[in-house]
């Protein structure tokens, strides 16, 4: 692979590698093809600076004080947060003859420990190091775009045969995942509208918790399915769903939707998802002909805000 991509591309394409390739052969065949990295470093392993000599990176570290701070957010940890940063010119003990760069990354407040980046790009100024340490605080943002693609948008198993239907495929996933950021980046009020309609959350961890791209992508499906069932004609018009019945769409036993009217009075629809595979969603279960019990419970969570339990057609309040 990397010396297809050093065929094609030359020496444009900056590498960021996690620990997991902080060895002596990953370092030989980038040095190989000539290719520019990021590399984070482990603590343990040994680097040569030409005034301290072979040291443990973690004890060479410690005779370089830090140069310059700033502050970052830390966006899983939800707070701000002052780090420091300093770099020195070393080299690999199997590889002397190839100049790198190390550049420290420390957290002020000593929360986090300290993190250790080799490069090949020379660093003289500190913009320079500021450069690879945001390129790999980048590679995290990298890594969840393909979780997001192959969990969510299920790149992960095409199950198409030739190469160019997969670009085919890919081209229009790529389209969908390009739609969700335009509308978080652009429409964030209608983003929030969207998922808080289709996709609530009742929890104080999902409330709190940082994933809108995830719940406006199954909001957007819920409600593409529940216009879909009803411009199929499988619903009755609004003006002619009668109170305290309640309409199903699916077949046994595959259900879909549950739609009646608020028990309450206030006259506003209710729409239950069936499906398991999307949240939150019901399950009903048909009690003789003309009954049914719905669960877990109903709570409204605008409007009259109410809250029962139908179990055999009756309605129980919470």
């Amino acid at each position: 692979m990397l010396k297809k991509i050093s065929l094609e591309l030359g020496r444009t394409t900056l590498y960021i590698l996690d620990r997991g390739y902080a060895n002596s052969q990953m370092l030989e065949w980038l040095f190989k093809f000539q290719q520019d990295f990021v590399l984070r470093w482990k603590k343990n392993h040994l680097l040569v600076h030409h005034l301290k000599g072979e040291k443990k990176t973690h004890l060479l570290a410690r005779s370089f004080r830090p140069q310059y701070s700033r502050l970052v957010q830390d966006k899983e940890r939800r707070k701000i947060k002052r780090i420091s940063i300093a770099w020195a010119s070393v080299q690999h003990p199997d590889h002397l003859q190839q100049n790198l760069t190390l550049v420290i990354v420390r957290d002020k407040k000593n929360f986090n420990s300290p993190m250790y980046l080799i490069s090949s790009l020379p660093v003289q100024k500190q913009a320079q190091a500021w450069e690879i340490c945001f390129s790999y605080f980048q590679r995290w943002d990298i890594e969840q775009a393909f979780r997001f693609g192959k969990s969510e948008l299920a790149m992960e198993s095409p199950r198409l045969w030739f190469w160019e239907n997969r670009l085919k495929l890919l081209a229009i996933v790529a389209l969908v995942y390009d739609f969700l950021l335009h509308l978080i980046r652009n429409w964030k009020a209608a983003a929030m509208i969207i998922i808080e309609r289709w996709c609530h959350r009742t929890g104080e961890r999902y409330r709190n918790a940082s994933i809108p791209l995830y719940r406006l992508r199954l909001a957007i499906s819920i409600c593409l399915l529940f216009c879909l069932i009803r411009d199929d004609s499988c619903l009755p018009e609004e003006q002619h769903i009668r109170k305290y019945t309640v309409y199903w769409v699916g077949e046994q036993p595959h259900q879909w939707c549950a739609v009646f009217y608020c028990p309450c009075g206030c006259k506003e629809l209710i729409y239950l998802n069936l499906l398991p595979t999307a949240k939150p969603c019901w399950s009903l279960t048909p009690k003789g002909k003309k009954h049914g019990t719905f669960s877990p419970s109903v709570h409204r969570i605008k409007g009259c805000k109410s809250r029962f339990f139908v179990i055999e057609g009756r309605t129980r309040w919470v």
